[in-house]
């Protein structure tokens, strides 16, 4: 059982220079498969459990947000990121928010999960407390 406590909007970017902000927007997805994609490493345990857009042939997998982003600003490939992490990227113009046709936004939710709650000690209970306080989602009231 987990708690959900955030939502995760994800967006397409490149590098303002590359050559997919040349095209007409929104992008079809045939021409976003020809070009090479920046694809963060999925810890996922099964494949039911992976989600997200592989389908460009041309795949290269980075293990940290960072390292993606590093690439995306030397003007290599483009990758659907968390958009808290690129927002003020986009906003001085260092990287380019793009659209596809079909799939204008990708969100992911994200759950607190306690895997053994009658083994928790007080400072992990206290922990747990906190973060349900503090998320950012809003729950329906029952």
């Amino acid at each position: 059982m987990g708690e959900p406590i955030a939502f995760i909007s994800f967006i397409l970017v490149c590098a303002p220079n590359h050559p997919l902000t040349q095209l007409s927007l929104p992008l079809d997805p045939n021409a976003l498969a020809q070009e090479l994609q920046i694809v963060i490493k999925d810890s996922a345990k099964t494949p039911e459990e992976k989600t997200g857009w592989l389908r460009s042939e041309n795949r290269w997998t980075v293990s940290h947000f960072d390292y993606a982003i590093e690439l995306l600003l030397q003007g290599i490939g483009f990758c659907w990121l968390p958009e808290h992490t690129v927002s003020e990227l986009i906003k001085t113009g260092k990287l380019t928010s793009l659209t596809v046709e079909g799939s204008y936004f990708k969100q992911f939710t994200a759950y607190l999960i306690s895997p053994t709650p009658d083994n928790q000690g007080p400072g992990t209970k206290l922990l747990e407390k906190l973060i349900l306080q503090h998320r950012e989602i809003d729950l329906p009231s029952s």
